[in-house]
């Protein structure tokens, strides 16, 4: 019995020992590196459009447009800086490595900041702080398809006046993406995000294509303003509210706007004060949260419907001038019949309310 007391001791002074041994010298060998550097796409000729891919397993990616004349088609700067313990006699290539390639891969400029694999093994990577920023500028007068991937980060993308962009493709596995578009023409976009907030903001906007958005846990926001729409809106939230606002949209032709969320709500608010340019349907569903909708038009010749198909919940419309409830679950505006244009939504919850809040003209 003694004789494994003192084991168990003898066992207990080497763990602690092993483990204080560790944490010192940890701190001694604490450092940082830090690495910048430029990468530049400059061909003799323009392909329409001009494919980039800028892809990171971790760090920030800030997409803008350039300010001044520039001869490249692509400015990329990256600056990073990795402070920790363990970092004694190691440099950037112990962590990461950069392939560039602007002439072979599929014809598209590709810039991939990688992290190396395993990583998990090295203990300078434990307790590392990684502060990696990765600046992306291109030319308001070069057509770009772009793709965005960022593994672990955060996606930042403005794009200016006067600036055609034939496709954008956004994707965040952890971290937040943004979305700044004004008075711009835009062909296919579409917004994926697994964990994180993905936002998009546009104002003034021709949307050929429509937008499609997706995140599996996180909030989404859609707002658009005086924008063009020339196809569907397609958005779905996992775990997460949807947000989506809509002021003075016009459309091209009939189209479709659906809206999803599995554990979360849909708030709603519809704005029109310009013609429409076509009809809009749209199934709206939620399994457990809400719906909430602030509709309001002010012309004779836009309508609106909502109709809404409850399993727990109440449907609660509110009329603020120009609707009328039509049995227990639905709601429309007078002149849902004689105008030129109309929204039809659906409104479906399993587990929820729908609130409705109607001005119409």
């Amino acid at each position: 019995m003694a004789r494994g007391k003192i084991i168990g001791i003898v066992l207990i002074i080497i763990i602690v020992g092993a483990i204080g041994t560790f944490f010192l010298i940890g701190f001694l060998t604490q450092g940082k590196i830090e690495s910048s550097g430029s990468r530049y796409y400059e061909p003799i000729t323009a392909s329409d459009p001009e494919p980039i891919v800028i892809r990171t397993d971790v760090g920030n990616i800030d997409i803008k447009y350039n300010t001044s004349a520039t001869p490249f088609f692509v400015k990329l700067d990256y600056d990073v800086k990795v402070s920790g313990t363990y970092m004694i006699r190691k440099s950037f290539s112990d962590f990461f490595t950069i392939e560039w390639d602007n002439l072979t891969s599929d014809d598209k400029t590709v810039f991939y900041l990688r992290t190396k694999r395993d990583l998990w093994i090295d203990p300078s990577t434990w307790f590392s702080n990684k502060r990696i920023e990765i600046d992306v500028t291109l030319r308001t007068d070069i057509t770009y398809a772009i793709e965005v991937y960022a593994t672990t980060g955060n996606v930042e993308t403005t794009i200016p006046k006067n600036s055609d962009v034939d496709s954008l493709y956004i994707e965040t596995t952890t971290g937040n993406s943004i979305t700044t578009l004004e008075e711009l023409s835009i062909g296919s976009f579409e917004v994926e995000a697994t964990t994180g907030n993905p936002s998009i903001y546009a104002k003034k906007v021709n949307l050929t294509s429509g937008i499609i958005a997706d995140a599996t846990t996180g909030t989404m926001r859609l707002n658009l303003s005086n924008c063009l729409l020339g196809g569907d809106i397609n958005a779905e939230v996992t775990t997460g509210n949807l947000h989506f606002n809509s002021y003075n949209t016009r459309c091209t032709g009939d189209l479709t706007w659906d809206l999803e969320t599995t554990t979360g709500s849909i708030h709603c608010s519809i704005v029109q004060k310009v013609e429409l340019g076509g009809n809009i349907l749209g199934d709206w569903k939620v399994t457990t949260g809400n719906i909430n909708i602030d509709y309001l038009d002010t012309l004779s010749t836009v309508g609106a419907s909502f109709s809404g198909t409850m399993t727990t919940g109440n449907f609660n419309p509110t009329n603020s001038g120009g609707f009328e409830v039509i049995g227990t679950t639905a709601f429309l505006s007078l002149d849902y019949g004689t105008a030129n244009y109309t929204y039809t939504l659906d409104l479906v919850t399993t587990t929820g309310n729908i609130n409705i809040d109607g001005q119409s003209s």
